[in-house]
């Protein structure tokens, strides 16, 4: 079923930058946008973000003076396999459906600083993803299997040095996005006390895989 609104990105502030730096509308599609979907445009009208392409820059969208960096997709891995590829994508889905449908918090509007922390979580959790598949029992993780299997969040969570505020911001986000855009229900961060610094788990991931089995 497709609705007739479309959405805007919610890095966007309406009323503070310029009409010519709009991003592309998102229709309320269930599926990926095209590959020359532009996420920002900087005053200009210049796409500096166009979902196909290795670097994504939301500098536009700070109202701040202080620059923040680009994301790039291409310096997450060494090798561009298909298995990379294929988690970058991922990503990359997740990323646009943080801006244009999880609703931004309570202003309605997500600032690119946060994208950017979201950013860094993500990549740890594609590296984390990848570097599974040297444990036989497990095999490379999707994103999907990450955020929706209690052990492998944690396991995650254990063995990476990540701000966890951004995995619960992402998780409630993801929340949000909904099952059936994302094609599966995301994990609450309630359950997982991400705000404490001192959360750990005990055990790895070896031995609690085995419980899957």
């Amino acid at each position: 079923m497709i609705a007739s609104v479309q959405s805007i990105g919610s890095l966007f502030s309406n009323g503070l930058l310029p009409v010519t730096s709009e991003p592309d509308y998102a229709p309320q599609l269930y599926c990926n946008p095209a590959s020359d979907f532009v996420l920002c445009r900087d005053k200009n009208g210049n796409a500096t973000a166009i979902y196909g392409e290795s670097f994504w820059d939301f500098n536009p969208y700070r109202l701040s003076a202080k620059k923040i960096r680009k994301i790039n997709f291409g310096k997450v891995f060494e090798v561009n396999g298909q298995e990379q590829r294929a988690l970058i994508e991922e990503v990359k889905y997740l990323l646009y459906c943080l801006i244009y449908f999880a609703g931004g918090g309570r202003m309605g509007t997500l600032s690119a600083s946060t994208l950017r922390s979201y950013w860094a979580v993500l990549r740890l959790a594609m590296q984390f993803s990848y570097e599974q598949k040297q444990r036989p029992m497990v095999g490379v993780l999707s994103l999907k299997q990450i955020f929706t299997v209690p052990i492998y969040l944690e396991a995650f969570v254990e063995s990476k040095n990540l701000d966890q505020g951004a995995l619960s911001g992402i998780l409630n986000g993801l929340v949000r996005v909904g099952k059936e855009r994302l094609g599966y229900e995301a994990l609450n961060s309630s359950n997982f006390n991400l705000a404490r610094p001192e959360y750990k788990q005990h055990g790895g991931l070896k031995d609690q895989v085995q419980h899957l089995r």
